[in-house]
């Protein structure tokens, strides 16, 4: 059911539920759908005066809901995890890497400013000096160099001088994109190189072991 087209008497079921106060959850729980789908249909239904109260109540309530669980989760994942060591670092480089990088040489480019810190933190733990570490920007026309890079160098920890390229792409990007994409290189990377794709290989070969 999830995967047919939606019918003419649902688009209808939707925007009369929706005209009652009803959450897209519960209209989807009625229709067999998935939240997405009925928001598809139903954001522009104007919710009838006398349940926009009540609407709003149970938008409150998921609201209070979402955020105890999130809050259990955080919760969750501090006892399970305790404390990220070096060898967890190098875990989380080898998954970076295995998912984002190139695999000719050490060369990372992402937009998110956490995931370029942590890798760095990561590179640093297996012993790469500052001066190996090159950093570029990639960023589209509209964005503002200088601003964009003084904000990598910030998140980089570097000079805004010490951030050697910035690559200009046709067309403009908003959003996670404000400030571009930040690129990591390592000079001489021949041995550090080998040893994170050794270790995605190790971890490869570790969990599909365990899945044979």
């Amino acid at each position: 059911m999830r995967g047919k087209p939606v019918t003419q008497s649902e688009i209808q079921k939707i925007a009369q539920m929706r005209r009652t106060g009803h959450s897209l959850l519960e209209i989807g729980n009625v229709l067999n759908r998935r939240v997405s789908t009925v928001h598809r249909f139903a954001k522009n239904i104007i919710v009838s005066p006398e349940y926009v109260k009540a609407l709003k109540q149970k938008q409150g309530g998921s609201i209070k809901r979402a955020d105890a669980l999130w809050k259990k989760s955080e919760l969750n994942a501090k006892e399970l995890l305790k404390k990220v060591g070096k060898r967890d670092k190098l875990f989380i480089l080898a998954a970076i890497y295995w998912g984002e990088g190139t695999k000719k040489e050490f060369n990372l480019i992402n937009s998110d400013p956490a995931l370029i810190q942590v890798s760095l933190s990561c590179l640093r733990e297996i012993g790469i000096s500052e001066r190996d570490l090159r950093v570029s920007i990639r960023i589209y026309e509209g964005i503002n160099v200088d601003e964009a890079k003084k904000y990598w160098a910030e998140i980089c920890k570097i000079k805004a001088a010490d951030i050697l390229g910035v690559d200009i792409l046709r067309g403009k990007k908003q959003g996670k994109l404000q400030y571009g994409m930040c690129r990591i290189r390592v000079t001489k990377s021949g041995d550090s190189f080998k040893l994170i794709m050794s270790m995605i290989e190790f971890i490869k070969s570790q969990i599909i072991k365990k899945l044979s």
